[in-house]
């Protein structure tokens, strides 16, 4: 049996991985290489649409089990281009949320539809699309406090689950598009024979993953809630946090 074989370690992107330039530095890549040639399994759970993993190819990040996009609305198996498990909102239940843009438009800087494809005015939205996720991006942290309120107070949780991305970013999903319960299905039903997993993150959104990870991180970036939610702080996303993690992972296994 290999070293890491078994272990799962599924990363956040931005803020997380990535480091302040934006950058996946060449020390994290080298580290997640050694962990998968040792048998670990590495993945990331990431706002980003599926499509993305080609484009972290192009920075020698390479997949190797389902990974988790749009914010848990969707896992995807970049091995064989194929959707495993997708959770669209009820556009219904949504109401006029043409109306709500409209009435919030003096702290919105914009908004992102995400089905198929990423439009940023809902003249795009056709009734047979999968509405996937909606992200607002506000015009500064005050914003997001007003227009994050607001949308909680108009949707029940019962049927969404509102989050935070970044400062300036708020995101609406069904409430079963999370982070946390695609990891629970990675676990339970894509791949079973993972024993730990292992999570890492250091926004609001990320929460859930943590408390549904075996094992969790927050950056030493994170915000103070996620660090709250996690059982270690590590070092920031400037400092190769990944890399740190796998380091520490390595001196437990005899």
């Amino acid at each position: 049996m290999k070293k890491f074989e078994k272990i799962l370690i599924c990363s956040d992107l931005d803020g997380t991985l990535r480091n302040s330039k934006a950058v996946i530095s060449p020390e994290n890549i080298k580290a997640i290489n050694y962990f998968k040639q040792r048998g670990g399994l590495f993945t990331l759970s990431t706002g980003r649409n599926y499509k993305y993993t080609e484009e972290l190819k192009k920075e020698g990040l390479f997949i190797n089990t389902a990974f988790i996009a749009l914010n848990g609305a969707m896992i995807y198996d970049p091995q064989n281009k194929k959707i495993l498990y997708e959770n669209p909102m009820n556009k219904e239940k949504l109401g006029d949320i043409e109306g709500f843009v409209r009435e919030n438009d003096q702290f919105l800087e914009g908004i992102t539809i995400h089905t198929e494809n990423s439009f940023d005015n809902f003249e795009y939205l056709t009734k047979d699309s999968k509405l996937y996720k909606i992200v607002f991006v506000t015009k500064d942290t005050q914003c997001t406090k007003i227009v994050k309120e607001r949308l909680k107070n108009r949707y029940s949780a019962e049927d969404f689950f509102i989050t935070t991305s970044w400062p300036m970013g708020i995101e609406i999903l069904d409430k079963k598009s999370t982070k946390g319960e695609c990891v629970k299905i990675i676990k339970n039903y894509i791949d079973d024979d993972i024993e730990k997993i292992i999570c890492v993150g250091d926004y609001e959104n990320d929460i859930t993953m943590l408390k549904a990870a075996d094992v969790s991180y927050a950056v030493a970036n994170a915000i103070c809630e996620v660090k709250d939610a996690a059982d270690f702080v590590t070092v920031s996303n400037d400092e190769n946090a990944i890399a740190k993690i796998i380091e520490e992972l390595e001196r437990t296994i005899k």
